[in-house]
């Protein structure tokens, strides 16, 4: 029988970290056409110092682990900007690392984790929670009550090199 345990990650703990950071690398090495060593090593590192540095300050990462492995994970950050009127008080949140193992899919993993992470965000105070949805996304997130937005604001990017 297999063992199931759900549970949001608010601190550094070195094993669970490892294993999130194999299964982030896994979604890099589907999502990506080019995710060579090179990127696989930089990411790595940067990934670590990163979760070393913000779990349970800005960021939190809902995991789903069966027969204690990290199977399924979702990251939610935490972020404030100056106030407007979309978020008076200058917080909101981002969901995004949505990922399950590709062998356990389909089974709500990531519809939970996506619950979990908006029900553990109601403590933080939060304007609303964002998204970037992938096709194959839309429906987990539509599920979970999120909606697309429509505004008159074209999403731009400024790249360094």
């Amino acid at each position: 029988m297999e063992k199931k345990i759900k549970m949001i990650i608010n601190k550094f703990d070195e094993n669970i970290i490892g294993e999130i950071i194999d299964l982030r690398i896994k979604y890099f090495k589907e999502a990506y056409d080019e995710f060579n060593i090179d990127d696989e090593i930089k990411v790595r590192k940067s990934l670590y110092n990163y979760l070393k540095k913000h779990i349970g300050v800005d960021c939190f990462i809902a995991i789903k682990i069966i027969d204690e492995m990290v199977i399924s994970t979702a990251i939610l950050n935490i972020l404030t900007k100056a106030p407007n009127k979309r978020f008076p008080n200058g917080k909101y949140g981002e969901i995004y690392g949505v990922y399950t193992e590709c062998t356990k899919r389909c089974n709500g993993y990531a519809t939970n984790l996506i619950k979990e992470l908006i029900n553990f965000s109601k403590n933080y105070d939060l304007s609303f929670i964002e998204l970037e949805a992938s096709t194959d996304g839309l429906s987990v997130y539509s599920n979970c009550g999120f909606v697309k937005e429509c505004n008159n604001y074209t999403p731009m990017k400024y790249y360094f090199n």
